[in-house]
């Protein structure tokens, strides 16, 4: 990758929104004007796309946790350089967010991830409770559909891609697992991409992009696997892309269960998180009770 000092002139956004203003809002991010950016790094994959990696300046950050998962504290994946900027910067700003504020939003599950945050650079604060709610709908479905709550509406498999498309019961919403196999030792490891959206096609779309990411973490693994000690998460992500979790994931999208009527999830949080980091864009989070999924950290759990 290389470093990159970005210089915001022009008025592209990220989204085809004229509600966004990553140009403006995102002009003075760099900790040399006084932002909370340090440094941004770009790279062009061999897929043609941009993956941007955005790192908070010291006084930002929190303490890692991930090994096999990237170190940025913002990453964004795109076909515009631009975008992949921007979507990387608006990540680093919902992690400041809940390093910050995590301790004070009191839940009652493990709040060890900023699962249900999202930041949108906009005039409101709606765009950004949008992708919020996205977020937290994408968490708890796949949690419902795993222990077999709810029942997934299509798959369809093409070459070694598998879609799953599971409507979800909160904020009438779509949830896409995308699963890919990749070789790797004279087999196959699986990766996953997840990704909730009203709207099916952008749903899809948002989860191949995550599927992106899971493949730069698969090859980052595969360059580092002897020195690394890996958290919880990271076990998950290698025992679902194992043999062993390959069958486990397999057996569920295989089975099926009757069609039944399953009740709203509650939204035990849904506020706007207020800080410095709101000049330069909105952070809301939204979470549902996840207290009935009371085995979703064990490391056979498909939640990651």
């Amino acid at each position: 990758m290389v470093a990159l000092t970005i210089v915001f002139y022009e008025t592209k956004t990220y989204e085809k929104n004229i509600m966004n203003l990553a140009f403006l809002k995102y002009a003075n991010i760099h900790s040399s004007s006084g932002g909370p950016i340090k440094e941004i790094l770009v790279r062009q994959l061999p897929s043609g796309e941009f993956e941007a990696q955005s790192h908070l300046d010291v006084h930002f950050k929190g303490e890692y946790f991930y090994k096999i998962y990237s170190s940025a504290d913002g990453s964004g994946i795109d076909k515009n350089k631009r975008t992949a900027v921007y979507k990387s910067i608006s990540e680093a700003l919902e992690r400041w967010a809940f390093r910050s504020k995590h301790k004070q939003i009191s839940t009652n599950i493990e709040d060890l991830s900023s699962d249900g945050y999202a930041c949108y650079p906009g005039f409101f604060s709606k765009s950004a409770k949008k992708h919020a709610l996205a977020e937290a709908t994408e968490r708890w479905t796949i949690c419902a559909w795993w222990e077999e709550k709810i029942q997934h509406e299509t798959c369809f498999t093409e070459a070694n891609l598998s879609t799953i498309v599971i409507s979800s019961p909160c904020a009438q919403m779509y949830t896409v697992i995308c699963a890919e196999k990749i070789p790797y030792n004279g087999d196959y490891f699986q990766i996953y991409g997840f990704a909730a959206d009203a709207d099916l096609k952008q749903s899809k779309q948002r989860a191949l992009i995550e599927l992106t990411r899971s493949k730069l973490n698969f090859e980052h693994f595969k360059k580092n696997e002897s020195s690394l000690h890996i958290n919880t998460i990271e076990k998950k992500f290698l025992y679902f892309g194992s043999i062993e979790g390959q069958q486990s994931f397999s057996k569920r999208v295989q089975k099926k269960i009757p069609i039944k009527k399953v009740k709203e999830p509650i939204l035990i949080y849904d506020k706007e998180v207020v800080g410095p980091w709101t000049k330069y864009g909105f952070v809301w989070r939204c979470l549902f009770d996840m207290s009935e999924f009371s085995d979703r950290n064990k490391e056979n759990y498909f939640f990651f």
